[in-house]
């Protein structure tokens, strides 16, 4: 240890002070040479005589000063410094081959980075909690009419009776999101919330940025009522103020006490990132409620237990609680973080894949121009060999300059990365979570340089074989190394199929993407979704009846129907694509042919035997024109389906036809909200689900039959329906000044449906149009490079009495053959590996023969059009300019 304390400072001066230690050493050598010089001259000698024999006895100067630095232990130091400079050097000589290789690695370094970006806010990212890959989110398994099904969560009993002397979870918590209506401090806003057990923020050991926690007093009955916001509506509606803690906010009909604000990166641990995020948590006052009562539950595994051993104990558990609904069978329990990335962690290597695809074929290319360089420099390599250089310096001369290609690469893929983070935040696809905390952190940054490095290992590789094999005596005496024919180039064309197998996975993947976003497009909505506006509504308890529900709704429908501008007007419980339905079972005086005792087309909706499920939707007779819907069968409803003693039903085209295949459904007779109702007409289908969802049985209530409190407007503007929406806020504030309501175009919803297909379509689209292109300049460049090596070939077979169209053919069938062979293999492997993507596919196969054929047909003829340029070029050589060379 003594002896490096005292060799570390010299090594570090020798390093950063050179200048000066090399000045010292020219003075060290220098005395002791005159001072022989001088001993010699005292011995008679003269001058010169003197020097030349003090020359002798030194042994050299040059020498003494290598065996010196070599004592430094810093001439490995020395050497890369000058390896550097002579690749820097050479790489500023080649400007078009280094700005080439530049944007090839840039694009594939950023594509890889920017995907691994999203991976890493997304998968790699851990629930922000301590420990927190020992959550779990606990189900029971009930028995429910002799059949084995999972509760979504925890009966409260049950929760009570497991926290006592559990051997293998710390605590349980549960929460039911819910919604409130936020008065004061601005305008009405609705707002998602959760009731939360007191004990959820210890649970997941995390303490508010302001004020605290629940307390274990403000479980039960009577505890007066206090609330937790959330940073982001703490920052929103009451710009961060810190003395908000202790005011009083009014939610729905009670008044709140804020006790605290959640810390920035709180995510609620729900489990599921699609869902939105609560702005605020209230008590669930667990004490309160019914013991059969079941909430949504999450629990803190014990340190060292794992999540078997744990489910196998809970299940043991659970078979000794029970429950009024039915007896508990046992318990499932699910990791958070598993269940938070589940639904993208597929679609996200998928992507990463692709991106990886698109920098393996990069760094393909690149190793195909420094085999090139190679070839031109193979001189220069030589001379350096004669001079005395080993394999181990050239070796190393290349690897550096490789190293900086790839750093150099690296540092602009880098720079191209930021704007894509940037585009993929604005693109926003719903189904990828966390867009927003996606960044360019140390994590991503490392990634960016560890791959840099390893890029530039791999496409370097090639070109040092190719050194380590030069043929110096040919090369001195100016015999320059020919590729005369494919045997030669076998590694140039291992290259071109390797580019065009890859690219072909890619341009599939993207056709396959582009096919089923143009169907979902294409999908028939049902409905005319042109110049609608939607507000949604929500009546507080003070409306506590039904018919103060109705007289509410119909008086703000008679008032926009007034308003200038709005064609037609009604109102509806569910909303066509994507909204909450409800599912009812109806009953019928005389069964209809296609209804069997255990019918049921709804998943989750357990109807009755002799029953037949079908969403339920409440609407105002005006409802089906301001949507467009086109009738089928029969009539629309109208006032007096309202007020009749038989009212009328409307039913959607795929109901009629599961009913009564052969025969009309109007004027049969159905039991429904415990009335007997005919069905008076049948409507084209509308997609209630989503654009990918099947059609689903409907049928249309008339509102004033049934009203609820919850409800949605739906406007047909006669111009842009976004004029209309300050004329709704007023009108609604006008009747109730507390009332929120949120607006929306139909075409926002639609284009909510289409933002995720799109993303992946254009991500995918991206990457196969750069691996194609790369690919094309690919093989562009290996059949120039062949044909400049096989200059003397072809100019001998012109001389022997060969045509142009031969030598096209040739040099064509160069480039065309590994293409073909790569087209083969890119289809193959697209055969086992696009069923990866299958998920996003909508309406279109995996293994799409039109597609997959139409694709090859494209990347053969951008292969044909990369050889076909070289091609004519070689059928424009002299024959006799090159004979008279050779």
């Amino acid at each position: 240890m003594a002896r490096w304390t005292y060799k570390l400072p010299l090594r570090l001066r020798s390093l950063f002070r050179k200048g000066k230690i090399e000045d010292g050493l020219d003075d060290e050598l220098r005395f002791h040479l005159e001072n022989l010089t001088g001993e010699h001259i005292s011995e008679g000698m003269s001058p010169k005589d003197a020097r030349f024999a003090s020359l002798r006895d030194l042994g050299g100067i040059e020498q003494h000063k290598e065996e010196c630095r070599d004592a430094r232990g810093i001439r490995w130091l020395d050497k890369l410094r000058q390896d550097l400079r002579y690749g820097v050097r050479t790489l500023v000589k080649s400007r078009g081959f280094t700005l080439i290789a530049l944007l090839l690695l840039a694009l594939g370094i950023s594509s890889t980075t920017t995907v691994y970006s999203v991976l890493q806010a997304t998968l790699f990212r851990a629930l922000p909690f301590p420990n927190s890959e020992r959550l779990v989110r606990v189900n029971e398994k009930i028995l429910w009419d002799g059949k084995l099904i999972n509760h979504w969560g925890v009966g409260v009993s049950n929760l009570l009776a497991w926290r006592e002397n559990n051997p293998v979870l710390m605590d349980l918590a549960q929460y039911s999101l819910q919604s409130f209506t936020i008065l004061g401090a601005g305008e009405p806003e609705f707002l998602r919330g959760a009731a939360v057990t007191v004990n959820l923020f210890d649970l997941l050991q995390v303490r508010p940025q302001l004020g605290r926690a629940f307390s274990s007093d403000e479980d039960g009955p009577g505890s007066p009522p206090v609330v937790i916001l959330s940073h982001s509506l703490w920052k929103g509606r009451f710009a961060g103020r810190e003395d908000v803690v202790g005011e009083t906010i009014r939610l729905d009909a009670t008044n709140y006490t804020i006790i605290g604000i959640t810390p920035p990166d709180f995510e609620f641990p729900s489990g599921d990132r699609h869902s939105l995020v609560p702005s605020l948590f209230v008590p669930l006052q667990l004490k309160a409620q019914p013991r059969s009562r079941v909430f949504l539950t999450i629990a803190r595994l014990r340190p060292g237990i794992s999540i078997e051993r744990a489910q196998a104990v809970m299940s043991s558990l659970a078979k000794d609680g029970g429950l009024s609904s039915g007896a508990t069978q046992g318990v499932q329990l699910q990791s958070l973080l598993e269940l938070t990335v589940a639904n993208v962690r597929t679609t996200m290597l998928v992507l990463l894949g692709a991106a990886g695809l698109v920098l393996f074929i990069a760094c393909a290319n690149v190793a195909n121009l420094l085999l090139t360089r190679v070839t031109q420099r193979q001189k220069e390599f030589a001379v350096r060999v004669a001079l005395g250089a080993g394999s181990r310096r050239l070796v190393r001369q290349l690897l550096v300059e490789c190293m900086l290609l790839s750093l150099m690469g690296g540092g602009l893929g880098i720079l191209l990365s930021v704007f894509g983070v940037e585009v993929l935040k604005d693109l926003r696809p719903p189904e990828i979570p966390q867009l927003e905390k996606i960044s360019l952190n140390i994590e991503v940054l490392g990634f960016a340089l560890g791959l840099s490095l390893t890029t530039g290992l791999f496409f370097g590789i090639m070109p040092i074989r190719r050194v380590l094999k030069l043929g110096i005596q040919d090369t001195l005496k100016g015999h320059s190394q020919r590729l005369p024919g494919r045997t030669k180039l076998r590694s140039l064309n291992l290259l071109i199929i390797s580019e065009i197998s890859l690219a072909m996975l890619l341009l599939i993947g993207a056709g396959l993407l582009m096919s089923s976003f143009l169907r979902l497009q294409n999908v028939p909505l049902g409905f005319d979704r042109d110049k609608l506006l939607t507000a949604t509504l929500s009546l507080p308890p003070r409306y506590a009846s039904p018919a103060q529900w109705e007289g509410f709704y119909l008086r703000l429908l008679a008032d926009l129907q007034a308003l200038p501008g709005v064609e037609a007007a009604a109102l509806t419980s569910s909303l066509p694509l994507k909204d909450d339905e409800s599912a009812t079972g109806l009953t019928f005086d005389e069964k209809p042919p296609g209804l069997s005792e255990a019918d049921n087309t709804i998943p989750g909706f357990g109807a009755p035997p002799g029953t037949f499920a079908a969403l339920l939707v409440r609407v105002t007779p005006a409802y089906f024109r301001t949507l467009g819907f086109r009738l089928v069968k029969g009539r629309f409803q109208d006032e007096r389906d309202s007020r009749s003693s038989l009212p009328g039903l409307v039913i959607s085209q795929t109901m009629a036809r599961h009913l009564w295949p052969d025969e009309s459904p109007v004027g049969k007779r159905a039991w429904l909200a415990n009335r007997s109702c005919e069905i008076v007409g049948v409507i084209e289908d509308l997609r209630y689900n989503g654009l990918r969802s099947d059609f689903l049985p409907v049928v249309y209530l008339p509102f004033r039959l049934h009203p609820v409190p919850d409800m949605r407007l739906v406007l047909r503007a006669r111009t842009d329906p976004t004029s209309l929406a300050s004329a709704v806020r007023s009108r609604v504030r006008a009747l109730d000044e507390t009332l929120p309501v949120v607006i929306k175009t139909m075409e926002q919803e639609y284009a909510r449906e289409l933002a995720a297909p799109r993303f992946y379509m254009l991500v995918f689209g991206l990457f196969g149009v750069l691996a194609t292109a790369i690919a094309a300049g690919g093989v562009y460049g290996v059949i120039s490079f062949s044909v400049s090596q096989r200059t003397q070939e072809i100019g001998v077979r012109m001389a022997l009495g060969a045509q142009s169209h031969d030598i096209l053919g040739l040099v064509l069938g160069l480039g065309m053959t590994p293409a073909a062979v790569g087209i083969v293999l890119g289809l193959a492997g697209a055969v086992g590996l696009t069923r990866f993507i299958s998920s996003l596919l909508f309406g279109v196969p995996p293994t799409d023969p039109a597609i997959f054929a139409g694709l090859a047909a494209l990347m053969a003829a951008v292969a044909l059009a990369a050889c076909y340029i070289p091609s004519r070029r070689a059928t424009r050589i002299d024959p006799i300019q090159v004979i008279r060379c050779e």
